[in-house]
């Protein structure tokens, strides 16, 4: 047949046998393979059948795969012989003894097939070298193909579960929630208040977090992140505007001060104005900064297909290593690259982007924060606070976001009307110096409402309000 490997073909065999023998084992080794994971032609086809009927609730065994195949059923095996295939089919599920194997063999399956991707992939590179392509250009197809593969790597998620299943773990869920006592279902952010309003960030959640310039979206981000990552929680981080060194300084002012530190502003660190207490401040926290799992990808001009393939190969990552993927973070939609099928249209490559991350969380079971940047006409108006019509521009971004949060500093316009001559602004600085406004404006699976948290924007620092003032 198409492969040259006998190993290929006896675990394919083997497996197919076990599932003709129990069809209740199908949706178990689906969550592990694909089609395209079979080496053999027929074998890769025979699974399609399995899975087309098995999705259409309909029963599977052998007289079903032989009634589907049609007229293939009669067509000999090989040229020459005289089995065919519904007879090959047959033998399949005579030949199987046992099933117990079923999930080791699709484990194998897998592994053999991403075996065979790596080996297609270096002949690939020694092809497109010979043919002199510009090595930028080896280099980015390659690093897509194996972020293709490692992606491959991670388990998937059955989609099917029964009602009672499912209820076992929502409570479940519930009995850990009452057992901390903090009333966190999902992961913290790190903010009680906004833990109080969200209940956490929920597995498989979509957040947008939408605001203009100079709101916080990528300060509260990447606070978020480093709250999970201090607490374990393995976080990927794509910088799609900043560059990764530029993020890290935040992160050192951030985290220094999480350490009990006085850091100076990222901005002075950045210029290497500092003094030499306020240099090992910083030294300190860059060296507790390496045992926390936040990975950062600053790739520019990447396609959402790129990052969940990047996502994907994190998450397997995360697993062989006995840990998780806990938080995705996007920053930001309008410099996520779109695909041709949309290009040109704003709208509509934006509800893609979104629609695309929504799928992601899902697949994963991971929350993504989808940082957005709204359009600049609110800033026309004389309350600057966003709603939710300012993301109504902006594709399907409204319907797929599960939690829609947009943070709001007005110190950063009282400051802009200071600057402008305005005396009575000078007036209202020392009330919202310091303030973050964090306005829920949709959760489906919590309370809306608007909580308040101290952000020190300088050193990307946002904590409980009162925990900062002792209230």
């Amino acid at each position: 047949m198409g492969d040259d490997s006998n190993i290929n073909i006896e675990i394919e065999q083997a497996l197919f046998g076990s599932l003709l023998n129990d069809p209740r084992l199908f949706d178990r080794v689906d969550s592990l393979i694909e089609a395209a994971d079979f080496s053999e032609r027929l074998h890769e086809h025979l699974y399609e059948i399995i899975k087309q009927r098995a999705d259409a609730g309909e029963t599977v065994d052998v007289a079903m795969v032989r009634a589907a195949l049609g007229s293939h059923e009669a067509q000999p095996l090989l040229s020459g012989q005289g089995m065919t295939i519904g007879e090959y089919v047959a033998r399949l599920h005579a030949a199987a003894t046992t099933t117990w194997g079923a999930i080791d063999y699709a484990r194998e399956l897998r592994r053999l097939a991403n075996v065979r991707r790596l080996k297609w992939l270096g002949a690939d590179i020694q092809n497109w070298v010979d043919a002199n392509r510009p090595v930028s250009e080896i280099v980015t197809a390659a690093t897509d193909a194996l972020d293709a593969i490692g992606a491959a790597s991670i388990t998937r998620k059955t989609t099917r579960i029964s009602i009672g299943d499912a209820a076992m773990e929502a409570l479940a869920d519930m009995q850990d929630a009452m057992q901390r006592g903090d009333g966190v279902a999902g992961i913290s952010t790190g903010l009680r208040e906004l833990d109080k309003l969200m209940g956490g960030l929920q597995p498989g959640q979509l957040i947008v977090v939408g605001g203009r310039p100079g709101m916080g979206k990528t300060a509260l981000a990447l606070s978020l992140a480093l709250s999970i990552g201090g607490a374990g929680g393995g976080v990927l981080f794509f910088s799609l505007e900043m560059p990764s060194k530029q993020l890290a300084v935040r992160a050192i002012a951030d985290h220094a001060e999480r350490m009990g530190g006085r850091p100076a502003a990222y901005e002075a660190m950045s210029r290497g104005d500092v003094d030499q207490a306020a240099a090992e401040v910083a030294i300190d926290a860059q060296r507790s900064l390496t045992a926390v799992p936040v990975v950062i990808d600053d790739q520019a001009g990447i396609t959402m297909s790129q990052v969940a393939s990047r996502c994907k190969r994190e998450a397997a990552a995360r697993q062989r290593d006995g840990g998780a993927l806990a938080l995705i973070v996007i920053d930001h939609t309008n410099i996520v690259a779109a695909s041709s099928r949309y290009r040109g249209n704003r709208t509509n490559e934006v509800g893609e982007i979104s629609a695309a991350a929504k799928v992601l969380a899902k697949d994963l079971g991971v929350p993504v924060l989808l940082l957005s940047q709204l359009n600049r006409s609110l800033e026309a108006r004389e309350n600057k606070r966003p709603t939710m019509a300012d993301l109504r521009d902006s594709g399907s971004i409204e319907q797929d976001a599960d939690v829609v949060l947009f943070p709001f500093r007005e110190e950063y316009y009282v400051n802009q009307a200071i600057a402008a001559g305005d005396e009575e602004a000078a007036m209202r600085l020392g009330a919202v110096r310091n303030v973050l406004e964090l306005n829920v404006a949709k959760n489906r699976q919590g309370q809306c409402g608007t909580v308040r948290a101290y952000c020190d924007i300088s050193r990307n620092i946002i904590r409980d309000l009162e925990r900062r003032y002792g209230g």
